[in-house]
């Protein structure tokens, strides 16, 4: 079952239209992870209008994402409970069906939203302030890391921040639980051999500079640095990866080395505060993100987080007057 035909109670056209952006945020979740859900995909895939967002979803994006795995969770929750009254073989039956219709009916490119989000989104904060990690458990794992800050509050007309963190990931076999779909997977369960794990990023970088110019304005730059995380193809045919996600996203991709090949993001954004009388004032904000327009990939090809691409260059400008 769906959650698109998860019956549900009779709603008003209010809830219709937000239950329709949900699912659709839940859907793009599942194909491109949390980086790739935008309000335009969401808008697009739902046929609710633009000002369907702020109605329903004041705070935005984060929002929409937020609910959008709530809701993905209760439905297949409300799925497992509903089989799981019929005895544990259909449970499992059930469950299992479940998935393998999912992937084969997005030709093994949508997985569960919820996993996605969580290896897809760089802070768990996002995930409902949890750390929600790839179900699957190994013999032994060890993660490492170390990361540097520096803040700089206020330097003259200058302030900003940079930050550096180094993480490395190993898990090393037999696995000794999780979900397992087809018959290679047995080999997982003897190997002893070492591998990287998906948190195995091992440079990261982001540096931030906000200018506090004259007459109330204000100028900022941002940039991000990720050395890739691990992509496992296997044996797979490059022709067949070719074909199956393009040429733009498979050039991102170092099939050698089987990781993600280096991602980097130049932002920019300028506001002006021009009005302001005592508890009245006025703002205007324009932000560009990914100013470079690079095709930046997060995960590639993962059975369950699917392939993440963020999103592309963008523009956006906000108007705020407070009374």
């Amino acid at each position: 079952m769906s959650l698109a035909t998860r019956p549900t109670r009779a709603r008003s056209k209010r809830g219709d239209t937000r239950t329709k952006m949900l699912i659709s945020a839940a859907e793009v979740m599942r194909e491109r992870g949390a980086a790739g859900v935008t309000i335009d995909e969401v808008l697009t895939r739902s046929g609710a209008p633009r000002g369907s967002v702020y109605y329903h979803f004041p705070h935005g994006r984060n929002q929409i994402l937020t609910e959008a795995l709530r809701y993905a969770g209760d439905a297949i929750t409300a799925d497992i409970d509903d089989a799981a009254g019929l005895g544990a073989k259909v449970l499992l039956r059930q469950f299992v069906e479940f998935w393998e219709r999912v992937l084969a009916d997005s030709d093994f490119n949508a997985g569960c939203p919820v996993v996605a989000a969580a290896i897809g989104s760089a802070d768990d904060d996002v995930l409902l302030d949890t750390g929600v990690s790839f179900p699957i458990a190994f013999a032994k794992a060890r993660i490492i890391g170390e990361e540097v800050r520096l803040e700089v509050p206020r330097w003259g007309r200058f302030s900003g921040s940079f930050s550096y963190a180094n993480q490395s990931g190993l898990g090393q076999g037999p696995i000794t639980g999780g979900l397992l779909l087809g018959s290679a997977a047995e080999s997982g369960l003897t190997d002893t051999s070492k591998f990287a794990v998906s948190q195995d990023q091992r440079n990261t970088a982001r540096v931030r500079i906000r200018f506090q110019a004259p007459h109330r304005m204000w100028l900022a730059f941002g940039a991000q640095y990720g050395s890739g995380l691990p992509a496992d193809t296997g044996d797979a045919d490059p022709t067949f990866l070719l074909t199956q996600y393009g040429e733009a996203i498979l050039e991102r991709v170092n099939l050698g080395r089987s990781r993600v090949r280096p991602n980097c993001s130049l932002d920019a954004a300028s506001g002006v505060e021009f009005y302001r009388k005592e508890q009245r004032s006025g703002s205007f904000q324009i932000q560009a993100a990914n100013l470079n327009n690079r095709v930046n990939v997060i995960n590639f090809a993962s059975l369950f987080s699917g392939t993440a691409v963020a999103p592309p260059r963008s523009v956006s400008a906000r108007l705020r007057l407070t009374f």
